[in-house]
């Protein structure tokens, strides 16, 4: 429910064999819309819960797609250096309102809003049904293990003297 989170709250589950832990966080609005303190600390836990992190869920709503306050959160997230991913929410209600190619709206509305991030990863699911959970652990699971790569200084040493003897 929009406006209920204040804290930034971690919970630590298990999954597959697997441990993740999942911080989920107060909106971040627009300083103008701010209405009080208590909002104002929320978007600085929030924004000091993507500083920890090291994947970013952005979540959105598929049927409004992205505003560009976030945008301004993805700005937070790659200022950061943070992996992200988009979450697109809601596809059931999306499905059960038979919008017709819902989909490839978000997907020129992700394109026109977040311009500067031309290759966000997005997963499409359901909180409510469940639907896309599948997916979006695969997707974490693939950019943790990219991000998480280890490259020897003699591999990279051969990489860039190969780049150079091309050039």
């Amino acid at each position: 429910i929009a406006g209920t989170t204040v804290d930034a709250i971690d919970s630590t589950f298990e999954r597959d064999g697997r441990f993740y832990t999942i911080t989920d966080t107060a909106g971040l609005r627009k300083r103008s819309k701010r209405d009080d303190d208590i909002e104002i600390l929320a978007s600085f836990k929030s924004i000091d819960a993507i500083a920890r992190s090291q994947i970013v869920l952005l979540m959105v709503d598929v049927q409004e797609g992205p505003s560009e306050q976030d945008a301004k959160i993805l700005r937070e997230v790659t200022d950061n250096h943070k992996v992200v991913i988009l979450v697109a929410n809601k596809v059931d209600e999306a499905e059960e309102k038979k919008l017709p190619r819902f989909r490839e709206k978000f997907k020129q509305q992700v394109k026109d809003v977040f311009h500067f991030y031309e290759d966000i990863p997005v997963v499409y699911t359901s909180a409510h049904t469940g639907f896309g959970m599948k997916a979006l652990f695969e997707k974490i699971d693939q950019l943790w293990e990219k991000v998480n790569i280890r490259i020897s200084t003699g591999e990279l040493n051969r990489f860039f003297t190969k780049v150079i003897r091309l050039a």
